[in-house]
């Protein structure tokens, strides 16, 4: 059985992509207990198409949502390593057309995955969130061990296990378990792969979650060990509260195929109460979620006045359930939804928003289907920050990264020209953010630049990524380029009044800040060499003329820690013409 379907590309062009499917599964007359055998691993049969290139472009977080360095990610038989901010990029791997799976390693964590339908016209956006690995439990075999996870969450064991040869096992097994959340939109990021995958029928499918399950089990020495053939485990996760209502009387249990990345319907569960139990024949990663027939919606994620949303998240609210799903470098997507129901997309932000911004549907099986998700005007506080990535030398990097970090929020943007357009929300009414580049090829980085926010648009300018440095000054006058000062600033709190004391004296600039606060806030400044008062001196600069300065202390950091400062204003020069000053200063406090 074949079914065509057709894939977006970069602007809407349509080209076609054939999804085959083979039977090799056969549904039982009773599912409960599946047959199991020694080491199973669920493999899928579903053709994915032909072979293609892409580039992927990501991040990889833990649990708290902060990038993780040192994970291997693979993608095809292409690897990267992350990062100090967990960031990671793969060119041109090998991939089928219908979905590109990237799977993300780390000693110490369960596996994480994300699959998608890849782009050739841009980099594809990566967000995987990974879970430590922690023991939860350990017992003796040959006794039934029930096994508390959380409230609602169970793992019942009969006892019975072997080893990788088929050989009964003997003594005590240690059992690594994590539940995952089906509606929390933080959790989504770590679920494995997507909602695609595999019917009974060999068919592919939408798999709409109802909560899932890791379960790894170890022996004595570290050794992998499996249920024994005729054993099996009973899995118990609660009903979230916004699915009850819903709530099929039975829905498949299905099994994470981690060689293609998707799902594989393998077992059926049933509802009691408000609760889901099925039986399965082994470990590995597990799927309660209600099946649905599949198509695929592909096109653009824009704002108001059409300018794509580059690395944009975008959820799908689903009959009864939740996934995110990301755009890629150019703004494109192409996703497989549930086919025949009318469908929600939400901006989600860092406070736990989830804002209706469009809809669509219904949509038959197996089509496919164009249409834009667009943000209109006031819906969410959507901003942009503009600008480029310099090298030492002026030149732009043609291999970089730029980070920006807007309260607890972090974006990440890929850039092969030096030029970045980063969008993001602003959900708690920020007023500065953090700005980092971060050059791919020596590993070299920027200040970590604070920039007041203009809604919608900051313009940031040049980022002269040179090194690690600790410490900086800048400033531009009348607009001009940026000039960038490295050097080890003092600064030290008054004795007196509390304040700021910093200054740096080179030979063409100087830099004398005296004050008595310490809060976060904005403050102005207009004489010299008075109790507080900031005196900048570039070239040609009188400080005995007209001075007038406005200051904004971002941080006001411990012995040790930072201090950051954002100003502008004016000053007349010793011809006595007015020039408009603007920079940042980040300063580490001596005392």
């Amino acid at each position: 059985m074949e079914k065509t379907i057709f894939m977006l590309k970069r602007k809407l062009l349509i080209i076609p992509i054939v999804l085959g499917v083979s039977f090799t599964s056969c549904k039982k007359d009773e599912p409960l207990p599946p047959e199991s055998t020694v080491n199973d691993v669920t493999v899928g049969s579903l053709s994915l198409g032909a072979l293609m290139t892409a580039d992927f472009f990501g991040r990889v977080l833990d649990e708290n949502g902060d990038g993780l360095s040192n994970v291997t990610v693979k993608v095809g038989s292409e690897t990267a390593t992350t990062d100090l901010n967990g960031v990671f990029k793969i060119s041109q791997a090998s991939v089928n057309t219908d979905l590109a799976y990237v799977l993300a390693e780390k000693n110490g964590y369960f596996d994480g995955s994300r699959s998608l339908i890849p782009s050739a016209s841009g980099y594809n956006y990566i967000q995987i969130k990974l879970y430590e690995r922690k023991l939860t439990t350990t017992f003796p075999t040959g006794t039934p061990m029930s096994v508390y996870i959380e409230p609602g969450v169970n793992v019942d064991f009969n006892g019975l296990f072997v080893d990788q040869v088929g050989n009964d096992y003997v003594g005590y097994v240690k059992a690594y378990i994590k539940y995952i959340e089906p509606i929390d939109h933080e959790d989504i990021d770590a679920m494995p792969g997507s909602p695609f995958g595999q019917s009974l029928a060999g068919t592919p499918k939408y798999f709409e979650s109802y909560g899932q399950m890791f379960v790894e089990l170890e022996g004595n020495s570290g050794q992998k060990i499996e249920i024994a053939r005729d054993s099996y485990i009973t899995l118990r996760i609660r009903t979230d509260q916004s699915q009850v209502a819903q709530a099929p009387a039975s829905i498949p249990l299905s099994a994470f195929d981690h060689n293609n990345g998707y799902w594989v319907e393998h077992a059926t569960a049933e509802l009691v109460q408000d609760e889901y139990q099925g039986n399965i024949g082994h470990a590995g990663y597990w799927n309660f979620a209600s099946v649905h027939e599949t198509f695929v919606s592909t096109g653009l994620m824009i704002d108001y006045y059409g300018d794509s949303l580059v690395n944009f998240p975008i959820q799908v609210v689903t009959p009864n359930g939740k996934d995110v799903f990301y755009s890629a470098s150019d703004g494109s997507y192409s996703q497989y939804l549930p086919a025949g129901f009318n469908l929600i997309f939400n901006a989600i932000d860092g406070c736990q928003n989830e804002t209706a911004v469009s809809s669509t549907g219904p949509f038959s099986s197996g089509t496919v289907n164009p249409f834009n998700i667009q943000i209109q005007l006031g819906v969410v506080d959507l901003i942009q920050e503009l600008g480029s990535l310099l090298d030492c030398g002026g030149v732009e990097l043609t291999n970089g990264y730029v980070l920006v970090k807007l309260g607890n929020q972090t974006f990440v943007q890929y850039t092969p020209n030096g030029k970045f357009e980063v969008d993001n929300i602003n959900c708690n009414g920020e007023s500065s953010y953090e700005v980092l580049g971060v050059d791919l090829n020596t590993g070299a980085v920027s200040f970590p630049n604070q920039q007041n926010i203009s809604n919608p648009i900051t313009s940031i300018g040049d980022l002269f990524v040179c090194g690690t440095h600790s410490e900086y000054f800048t400033y531009s006058i009348d607009s001009g380029p940026e000039v960038q000062y490295f050097s080890d600033i003092y600064c030290a709190q008054l004795d007196t009044g509390g304040g700021l004391f910093f200054e740096i004296y080179p030979m063409d600039l100087s830099v004398k800040i005296v004050g008595s606060v310490m809060a976060n806030g904005p403050y102005s400044y207009f004489v010299y060499l008075q109790p507080g008062t900031i005196w900048i001196k570039p070239n040609g600069m009188d400080p005995l003329l007209n001075f007038s300065f406005g200051i904004n202390l971002v941080n006001f950091g411990a012995v040790g820690d930072y201090v950051t400062i954002l100003y502008t204003g004016t000053y007349t020069d010793n011809l006595m013409v007015t020039h408009t000053i603007e920079g940042d200063l980040a300063v580490k406090r001596d005392f």
